[in-house]
């Protein structure tokens, strides 16, 4: 079959249906609840008419006039979105709108709105439910401005292609806006940072020079009875960049921009000429992953979520839409930000930031919609309120990200052990404890989540010593251990604590590659295993075809999991591999792996990428598709005569060795 006829095929088959398995659900009532986490959404003021868009867009437009356009351009594509007869196709100058807002979030667990503010040299435009906001105090609800400071196009870009209105900073412009939005600044319902309002920036590479601005905004604030102001740049600049670099006091995170994005569909078919992008891979790679996300580095940084994205409602066949949502990735996400808040800052500053509250004509919004109900805002408050996804009971705050009850140690165990039992299995686990057998001394590095730990004491009867530098993981491999240690592999502090112990196993299962000095560990743990005992490792094999093509590419990203785990320290080889182990002293029993064709691997990159005598040259590579190496080893016969003669394990005397591991 052409390349052409696959495509199309792969077009008429369309991406899986955005809400295939996603139930209707009724608001949920969470009065009472309260959270440590505040969540500030974006919030679009374009519901209402303004003379710009008639003239511009036409009579009578609206954001509602872009959603009730839009139409499905694939099988299983959601469009058009439609609002639940509770809201309807509101009008943001009616006050009871704005009332009826307010109490939905915060019944709902949302701390405030950030008001996207458009000022443009003097002139505003879409300010009336500000104005109708501020005017109207008893409206419950925190709120901040974030000033969107990029040109008025017809593209919806903020570029300078068909300009509606041009957007030109300078030294006067900065004091003008400030001044301007001063009686914000002032309310009472100001969200501050510290005690000091804060504002966003949409776009802060555009100011030409956002540390002057700054500087200005602050002395002005200062000398007009505001005092300090907090200044937040938005990760909307195609970078993420550290605030304190142009003079601001945080970064706010924007997805979808800018971040690592990865195509489902390819986007050559006829009629269609955007991309469409995965939203699972973006939740559980990039952001709840260890992707290199230069975000996490900046200590002042609040996180940010979305929901689905899709802006076919104002692009038609050019739009840009997230597919493989689900609700569930959603929660997944929040608690995943709602913990890292909780470990990154104080009480007063646990603020999380989503995108966006009416965003409608992009897809993500939290308001109710026809199709799903308040299962968004539903979501929202659970993840909000510690509770669980699927039965909506309390869950223990520092749960981690995975805290649906179907994704529980307990619940998944049974699983697991019939992964780790299947003999013929393609998998590290099942193939390293096929080689151990019932009722051994086991010594086992880096138990994780303890599947393994619990496998060996429960199924083969086996007596285990782990040894884990996470708490957490401690705790869930403790109770199949035999004994334990919590501490770093390399500080060598177990060695000290057992060192008249023999194991005859010691596993390092995907623990070396994560070590600043493998070499010397395995070499330390060949001192507790017995004259006829056997080292077990899996590692993975860098020289695997994805990692070729990536590089081939010119890509080497780091991942959450998999071969470009971000934190691997260390890389492997076939030759590698076997070198470390004889210089350990050990001879290599066997070298088998796993093996995975790339399109199977987290890359899901495949050899057609490449010109045909290099694909032809990768297709014939010997271990071309070796995923990890698992390795089993023994002594050496040199070594096993040297332990004859002394009749002891260790190389060295007690006091040499305790200055070697020192």
């Amino acid at each position: 079959m052409g390349l052409r006829r696959r495509l199309k095929k792969i077009f008429r088959a369309g991406p899986r249906p955005v809400f295939a398995d996603e139930p209707y659900e009724n608001q949920q009532k969470f009065s009472g609840r309260c959270t440590d986490i505040k969540a500030v959404c974006f919030y679009l003021p374009q519901f209402h008419r303004i003379p710009e868009n008639d003239f511009w867009r036409g009579e009578g437009f609206t954001e509602w006039t872009n959603t009730r356009k839009a139409k499905p351009l694939y099988k299983g594509h959601y469009q058009p979105r439609k609002p639940h007869s509770d809201i309807g196709e509101y009008d943001l100058t009616d006050v009871s709108v704005l009332e009826k807002q307010a109490a939905m979030a915060k019944n709902h667990g949302i701390s405030g709105f950030c008001f996207y503010h458009y000022y443009f040299n003097g002139k505003k435009l879409l300010e009336k439910p500000l104005k109708l906001f501020l005017e109207h105090p008893g409206i419950d609800i925190k709120f901040c401005l974030c000033w969107a400071n990029g040109h008025w196009t017809r593209a919806w870009d903020g570029r300078n292609r068909e300009l509606l209105i041009e957007q030109r900073h300078s030294a006067i412009d900065d004091i003008e806006f400030i001044k301007d939005i001063a009686v914000c600044l002032k309310d009472a319902r100001y969200i501050r940072i510290g005690g000091n309002p804060l504002l966003l920036v949409y776009d802060t590479k555009l100011l030409p020079d956002p540390a002057a601005t700054a500087e200005r905004w602050r002395t002005w604030c200062r000398e007009n009875g505001i005092g300090e102001i907090c200044l937040a740049t938005v990760a909307e600049s195609g970078i993420f960049i550290n605030p304190a670099d142009i003079g601001f006091d945080w970064l706010v995170e924007f997805p979808p921009h800018p971040i690592a994005r990865h195509a489902v569909l390819d986007t050559v078919s006829k009629g269609f000429h955007g991309k469409i992008m995965d939203y699972k891979y973006l939740v559980n790679e990039v952001f709840c992953g260890r992707t290199k996300l230069d975000a996490v580095s900046v200590k002042n940084c609040f996180r940010g979520a979305m929901l689905h994205w899709d802006n076919s409602a104002r692009t038609g066949n050019k739009a840009q839409i997230w597919e493989n949502f689900s609700y569930k990735l959603y929660y997944k996400w929040l608690r995943f930000l709602i913990q890292d808040a909780r470990v990154r800052h104080a009480d007063d500053r646990r603020y999380i930031f989503i995108n966006a509250w009416n965003e409608w004509a992009e897809g993500t919004y939290l308001e109710p919609d026809q199709k799903h109900g308040y299962k968004a805002l539903n979501t929202t408050s659970k993840a909000l309120f510690d509770l669980d996804f699927e039965t909506g009971l309390k869950i223990d705050p520092k749960q981690d990200v995975n805290s649906s009850r179907s994704s529980r140690y307990d619940q998944q165990y049974s699983t697991v052990r019939d992964l780790i039992a299947g003999k013929d299995a393609n998998n590290s686990w099942s193939l390293l404890a096929n080689k151990i057998r019932p009722g051994c001394r086991v010594l086992e590095f880096g138990p994780a989540s303890g599947y393994m730990t619990r496998y060996l004491k429960e199924e083969l009867g086996c007596e285990v010593y782990v040894v884990e530098i996470d708490p957490g993981c401690a705790d869930r491999a403790k109770p199949y251990a035999a004994k334990s240690f919590v501490g770093d592999i390399e500080t060598f502090g177990w060695a000290e604590q057992w060192g008249n112990e023999r194991f005859d196993i010691i596993l390092f299962a995907d623990v070396l590659e994560h070590l600043r000095d493998p070499w010397k560990a395995l070499h330390v743990a060949t001192r507790f295993l017995k004259s006829h005992g056997r080292l077990l490792a899996s590692i993975p094999n860098l020289a695997h075809n994805s990692v070729l093509i990536e590089l081939w590419a010119n890509r080497f990203t780091y991942r959450h999991v998999g071969l470009l785990d971000n934190t691997h320290l260390r890389f492997f080889s076939e030759a590698s591999v076997k070198e470390m182990f004889v210089s350990a002293g050990l001879d290599i029993r066997s070298l088998g792996h796993t093996h995975y064709r790339p399109r199977k691997t987290e890359f899901e990159n495949s050899l057609k990428a490449l010109p045909w005598i290099v694909r032809r040259a990768f297709a014939k590579r010997p271990l071309a598709n070796a995923y990890q190496f698992i390795i089993e080893a023994a002594f050496s016969p040199a070594t096993n005569q040297i332990l004859k003669s002394t009749n002891e394990i260790r190389f060295l005397s007690r006091d040499n060795e305790r200055e070697t591991l020192r």
